[in-house]
């Protein structure tokens, strides 16, 4: 079966174990009756959500520390700015490549355990790591934090390669 959406822009070819995301009434407009798988992303949609929540206090404490100084640029030597900008930045490096592995990982039928293990593993040690970085810098918990991330960040990835491996 071939379908082609908005002349020619988008083309779709199903074939066995092809996977598709498109709403349920852009599926019945554009390919009528036939049957067509539909993916939902649940589990990545719901800790997308939780993260992006998560950031927002996250920017406001620099915004904050910010008009609090009056530093308008880098970190001006005030080490609390520091931490929360270091916090914040490490949030921002690893949160979305590991929730884009998530997702990947979901759409190429990840158990419901690997995703929901590997995103309360990012939730926790992403909290912990920010918390203790903000506080005091250092400490056991903020390494703990990061094994934590790297958990989910190397499952996932293992997860999206062996798949890439089984369909070649």
């Amino acid at each position: 079966m071939n379908a082609s959406f908005g002349a020619g822009a988008l083309s779709f070819e199903e074939s066995p174990g092809a996977m598709v995301m498109l709403g349920a009434k852009a599926a019945r407009d554009c390919l009528g009756n036939e049957r067509l798988n539909v993916i939902n992303l649940q589990v990545t949609t719901l800790f997308i959500g939780v993260f992006v929540l998560v950031q927002i206090p996250m920017t406001v404490m620099v915004g904050y520390r910010r008009a609090v100084t009056g530093i308008q640029f880098f970190d001006g030597g005030d080490q609390t700015l520091l931490r929360r900008m270091r916090a914040h930045g490490n949030y921002t490096e690893t949160v979305p490549i590991v929730l884009l592995a998530m997702a990947a990982a979901e759409l190429t039928g990840a158990p419901t355990w690997l995703l929901w293990g590997g995103g309360v593993s990012l939730l926790v040690g992403r909290l912990m790591h920010a918390a203790v970085l903000v506080l005091r810098g250092w400490g056991l918990p903020r390494a703990i934090g990061m094994i934590l991330t790297f958990v989910p960040m190397l499952g996932f990835g293992a997860w999206c390669i062996w798949r890439a491996a089984m369909a070649a």
